[in-house]
């Protein structure tokens, strides 16, 4: 297996013998990673192979000091005559002065996700005796098996790693980016419909938002883009609506969306009736009144009529008498109807009219003589008082 540093973790198959052994190891976990200037002429040292007094690491546990214990037995006679040839390399029969065992500070690498990688660590080697007589270079540039540093400081470089966590995102105010509405289209005469769900994009996730619209007609209320209450879209008037959706977060960042709202065509209720003409002339038989005007937004829709008096009907568009029906000014100068529409959707609407009749000459139809009786030799007797049929009750008549 592979550590973070692509150095081999390797796992002791026994116990390490020798209390001066254990001493030893137990002093150098517990002062931490000495460091010493690298000196790459001393790299001929190193084989890849396991030296004595490496610190390995065991799988799943970072910073977890194991030793594999005939290794270094066996490493440890090939380094001291190595020591002996090589005169850059420590050698004593004494114990490490304070200079050699003194710990050097600085700064430690760190790799890409915060573990510390030290570039020269130094461990005690022994001699034959047991004793530490030196200190062995095993930085991973020239040791495969990488070294760990002590848990002390991989716990307070692993504390302050806090780099490029959601914390700092949401710490870090983000301008919201995009703005997306969920639906485009509305019904027309829908007073206050909505339209659509809004979604901003924001890194801040926990960002808050408000919301201003460049069409008046138009708000947004708990994220939902609609129409304010009261106001409703006519298709004939204008078939599509462009808005300017602006949101900003708590910091003052905006971002602006255009969108285009489709507002469907819906069927109008017919809203008014008019009749070009409201007289007619009596005795005049199926008699034209007039033409009726539909006011309805739907230009090609169809429509039907009926009138309250039977006499009359619409042919057309216009309102007439029937065949053979007339009116009568004498016997009603006005008459009321209501005419009612419907149009293809069954909406209907009634309006009334008043008819005026229009008095004609009414012919004479009729004489009657009071009395048919006169007394002989009765000179400018009267024969008796002649009445005269006519409707026209205030004609003259000769």
């Amino acid at each position: 297996m592979v550590d973070d540093f692509g150095s081999e973790k390797i796992e002791t198959d026994g116990p390490i013998e020798g209390q001066q052994e254990k001493d030893a190891i137990a002093d150098a976990i517990a002062r931490g990673a000495q460091t010493a200037p690298e000196d790459q002429s001393r790299s001929t040292l190193h084989t890849g192979e396991l030296q004595e007094g490496a610190v390995l690491n065991k799988p799943g546990q970072r910073g977890a000091a194991h030793f594999s214990e005939e290794p270094l037995r066996l490493e440890a006679q090939e380094v001291i005559a190595q020591t002996r040839r090589d005169p850059n390399i420590i050698e004593t029969d004494a114990a490490p002065s304070e200079e050699q065992t003194a710990p050097v500070s600085a700064p430690l690498p760190q790799n890409d996700r915060g573990a510390i990688a030290p570039q020269n660590t130094v461990y005690p080697a022994r001699n034959e005796s047991g004793q530490a007589d030196r200190f062995e270079d095993v930085s991973p540039a020239n040791f495969r098996a990488a070294p760990v540093t002590a848990p002390s400081e991989i716990t307070s470089n692993l504390a302050e790693d806090t780099r490029n966590t959601p914390e700092d995102d949401n710490e870090t105010n983000h301008a919201p980016d995009g703005l997306t509405l969920s639906d485009t289209t509305v019904s027309e005469q829908q007073a206050g419909a909505v339209i659509g769900r809004l979604t901003v994009q924001d890194l801040n996730q926990n960002d808050t938002h408000s919301y201003t619209v460049s069409d008046d007609r138009f708000e947004v209320v708990d994220g939902a883009l609609k129409l304010k209450d009261g106001i409703a879209l006519d298709h004939e008037a204008a078939a599509q609506v462009d808005v300017e959706v602006t949101v900003t977060d708590a910091a003052g960042s905006a971002y602006t969306e255009s969108f285009m709202i489709n507002v469907t065509d819906t069927n109008d209720a017919v809203t008014g009736l008019t009749l070009e003409t409201q007289t007619v002339a009596e005795n005049a038989r199926g008699a034209v009144v007039g033409q009726l005007t539909v006011a309805d937004q739907d230009v090609a829709d169809t429509h039907s009529y009926t009138v309250s008096d039977d006499r009359f009907e619409v042919v057309d568009g216009a309102l007439k008498l029937k065949d053979g029906i007339a009116l009568d000014h004498e016997a009603a100068a006005q008459v009321d109807v209501e005419v009612t529409v419907t149009d293809a959707a069954g909406s209907a609407y009634t309006e009334s009219f008043m008819i005026n009749v229009t008095d004609t000459n009414d012919a004479v139809t009729g004489l009657t003589l009071e009395t048919q009786t006169v007394a002989e030799n009765a000179r400018g007797a009267v024969v008796g008082q002649l009445t005269v049929a006519d409707q026209d009750v205030a004609d003259t008549h000769s």
